[in-house]
C-alpha cells in the first residue's frame, strides 16, 4: 500500500489515506477519480474506433472484443456517447474483408420452415391452449371453463374444434 501512496500526487494520496484499504480497493478508487476522459481521450477512442479493421486483428473474435472495448470506452468517457448497437454492427461488418462478404443463397424466404401437417397443428395448438391457459391463471379467470373445454381436446383435436 505504501508502494501506491509512494506513486500519487497529492490529490491522489488525500484518497486512499485510509491504512484500511486494500491495494485493490486503493486502485479502484483510484481509477474511479482519475480515469481518462475529456476532448483528448475523445479524440484517440474516435481516431482508433474509425481505424479498426479485421486486417490489423488477430481474428474474427479479437476484432469483435476490439470493437466492443471501444464502443465500451465511449460509454465510458461519457455517458451521453453511447454509441447505437445498430452502428456497432454496421461497423463490424463494413471493417471485414472481401473474404467474409455475405452470399446470396437460393432459399426461398417465404417458405414455411416447419411444413403444415396434422402433428405440427396439433402442437401449435397446444401452444397456443399453452398460452391461453397462462392468461387464464395469471389475468383472465373468466376464461377458466373455456379453457378447460378445449384443452380436453387437445390431443386429437377435429374440424370442428
Amino acid at each position: 500500500m505504501g508502494v501506491i501512496r509512494d506513486r500519487c500526487g497529492y490529490n491522489a494520496k488525500q484518497l486512499i489515506l485510509d491504512e484500511k484499504l486494500s491495494p485493490f480497493e486503493a486502485l479502484k478508487i483510484l481509477r474511479e477519480h482519475f480515469s481518462k476522459g475529456g476532448a483528448g481521450e475523445f479524440a484517440r477512442v474516435s481516431t482508433l474506433w474509425n481505424l479498426i479493421t479485421m486486417d490489423g486483428a488477430k481474428g474474427i473474435g479479437h476484432y469483435r472484443s476490439e470493437i466492443r472495448r471501444l464502443w465500451n470506452r465511449f460509454a465510458e468517457i461519457d455517458s451521453s456517447l453511447k454509441i447505437l448497437e445498430p452502428h456497432a454492427v454496421q461497423k463490424f461488418i463494413a471493417g471485414l474483408p472481401e473474404s467474409f462478404e455475405p452470399f446470396v443463397t437460393s432459399f426461398n424466404q417465404n417458405n414455411k420452415l416447419i411444413p403444415k401437417t396434422e402433428n405440427n397443428r396439433t402442437v401449435t395448438n397446444a401452444v397456443s391452449l399453452g398460452e391461453a391457459m397462462y392468461a387464464m391463471l395469471g389475468t383472465r379467470p373468466d376464461i377458466a371453463y373455456l379453457v378447460s373445454v378445449v384443452s380436453r381436446f387437445c390431443a386429437n383435436p377435429t374440424e370442428a374444434h
